[in-house]
């Protein structure tokens, strides 16, 4: 068995610099732009480990911040694992079975088990503590999400390609994103991500033509942002699109020190873990120094891009859309000192998330806008 465990920390000393990655590439798309912030890459493999040493037919994983929880589809075991995807044991716990997702609000572990009901259990001790009714038929997946019920927390659950329900800790119905919106049909795992720029966001772990696929979802909109990734495209096992199933999934940011993680399994080919950070590679510069903003954000047919100088610069704004592909050049050219705005037509632009680019002699940053129609 060839472990694959990838841990990449890169420090680019820089000036000052504004992801996306075409879905099998590790490089950020503005390699030219300079910063003194971390260089990101998107989908770089944290952990691709082989599961089928643990058992055949695990399904739901979780990283607890310490070991992950793995689970065997429709069956009654459960078992542990360290950082390097190692078992570490194996256990049951009497009143659930049948667990297909897990999810943490770093205290509890909370279990779906394909019923419409939440299981609260204890991750020392290893026991039920409670169960939470819900109106949803099947709690396939759950997925913690702090921000619902106005900040007292709640869960996000579903099925496959049914309407994905909020529910509060409780089990009372909050909202619902419809099938028709979301536009996904086989949904296994699901994860909050409170980390990417522009979110919150869900994250499926989706069964669809392609293979086990993993599809951002706007919560503000209810629908695909256009950033997606196949997982059988990198993780061994995978022979290619169309290989491999989706399970469970999570999003943390305690696996590798000063990164963040989407991971989860691709049922009978790997325990994975990739780096989770923003599509144009380096999100946390300081906007404000150029006071970068777009408006109206969301636009429909047209948009403005508004930016302040502090002297006479050569200035070039481009438009990116969410793989980090260049869909236009807007302005190349000298700029006095002051405020300047330029138009964006979006009249050619489909439906999703973009990015403006503003390079200003060395420094580069970006700013994500949203297109709806």
């Amino acid at each position: 068995m060839m472990k694959k465990l990838q841990i990449v920390m890169s420090l680019l000393v820089v000036s000052t610099t504004c992801f996306a990655q075409q879905n099998n590439s590790e490089a950020a798309p503005f390699p030219s732009s300079t910063s003194s912030t971390e260089q990101r890459a998107l989908w770089t493999i944290q952990l691709d480990e082989d599961p089928k040493p643990i058992a055949l037919g695990l399904a739901g994983a979780l990283w607890t911040g310490t070991e992950f929880w793995l689970s065997k589809w429709a069956n009654d075991s459960l078992f542990t694992a360290n950082a390097a995807g190692s078992m570490t044991s194996s256990f049951t716990i009497p009143g659930i079975t049948g667990t297909r997702s897990m999810t943490t609000n770093g205290t509890h572990i909370y279990i779906g088990a394909n019923t419409s009901s939440i299981f609260q259990v204890d991750p020392v001790s290893k026991t039920l503590i409670s169960t939470i009714t819900t109106s949803v038929t099947n709690c396939r997946y759950v997925a913690y999400d702090p921000t619902l019920n106005a900040g007292a927390g709640g869960f996000w659950t579903g099925s496959y390609g049914s309407d994905i329900t909020a529910v509060s800790m409780t089990g009372a119905t909050l909202s619902t994103i419809s099938a028709a919106t979301h536009g996904l049909t086989g949904i296994y795992g699901l994860a909050y991500d409170p980390y990417s720029t522009g979110g919150p966001y869900l994250w499926a772990n989706d069964q669809d033509a392609t293979g086990a696929t993993l599809q951002q979802i706007s919560i503000a909109t209810g629908a695909m942002t256009g950033l997606s990734h196949d997982t059988n495209l990198d993780l061994q096992g995978g022979a290619g699109v169309g290989t491999g199933l989706a399970g469970g999934l999570f999003i943390t940011n305690s696996f590798v020190g000063g990164q963040k993680t989407i991971g989860g399994l691709n049922q009978g080919n790997s325990l994975f873990a990739y780096e989770l950070s923003d599509p144009v590679g380096i999100n946390s510069i300081d906007k404000n120094e150029f006071e970068l903003s777009v408006f109206p954000n969301p636009s429909v047919d047209a948009a403005t891009v508004n930016f302040k100088l502090t002297s006479e610069e050569m200035v070039t704004v481009e438009v990116y859309n969410i793989v980090g592909s260049l869909v236009s050049t807007i302005e190349s050219g000298n700029k006095t000192a002051g405020t300047h705005s330029i138009k964006i037509d979006n009249s050619d632009l489909s439906n999703g998330s973009y990015f403006v680019k503003l390079t200003v002699g060395n420094s580069t940053v970006a700013s994500k806008f949203n297109v709806i129609k």
